[in-house]
């Protein structure tokens, strides 16, 4: 009881202090931190114990959460708990969020990339990925996992950032969600982190694994 009362005077002060990002568990508002170009890249993520995910309500509000991630093959993809809160994935307002716009930024380190989030939808690939997380931080593969929903943040056109409003894209993005790559040899290896165990990753994000 007093732990929970200690964190919610810390939440508290921390919103009255004009904190807009995430506080472990608890989501935010708007990211802070220096947009960057979508990268050629995600090295810096595969070593990311956690990461920033920010989506949009249908007001176009800002919603951040702390969450895991796994890259794979070079893409970048989040997935609904593992471990705690939630099961339902569509209970998650951040799932919610990118189900009706799928605009959203995350912020690796000090640097925020915006892009596409969409549910991943080829079964090959989501098999792929969830074991990617079960390896990177160490968990066991039990019947959360087998529920949970798979995203990935992928960039976006050069016809979608036109025309539209900054948090009205995600209607060009549903029209092709059909669109899912074609079954691919899984590699899992390629996203396990090489600098540090697994078991570290666990031991000290578990807590802010996938927020609401």
């Amino acid at each position: 009881m007093r732990q929970h009362q200690a964190c919610f005077l810390v939440f508290l002060a921390l919103t009255a202090a004009g904190c807009s990002g995430p506080l472990g568990p608890f989501a935010g508002g708007k990211l802070s931190g220096e947009s960057a170009p979508y990268p050629t890249s995600w090295h810096d993520a595969v070593s990311a114990e956690q990461v920033q995910l920010e989506t949009y309500g249908t007001d176009g509000a800002p919603h951040s959460v702390n969450i895991w991630c796994v890259v794979h093959f070079d893409r970048l993809f989040f997935t609904t708990s593992l471990v705690r809160g939630e099961e339902n994935p569509e209970k998650r307002v951040w799932v919610r969020n990118a189900l009706t716009n799928t605009d959203a930024r995350v912020r690796v380190g000090d640097h925020i990339y915006r892009g596409s989030l969409r549910k991943v939808l080829d079964d090959n690939l989501e098999s792929g990925v969830k074991r990617a997380f079960v390896l990177k931080y160490d968990h066991e593969k039990d019947e959360r996992t087998e529920d949970a929903w798979v995203f990935e943040l992928t960039k976006k056109q050069a016809c979608q950032a036109q025309g539209r409003g900054d948090h009205d894209l995600g209607w060009r993005d549903r029209a092709t969600q059909q669109n899912q790559s074609k079954p691919e040899v899984i590699n899992v290896c390629a996203a396990v982190p090489s600098v540090r165990s697994a078991s570290s990753f666990r031991a000290r994000s578990s807590e802010g694994m996938d927020g609401k």
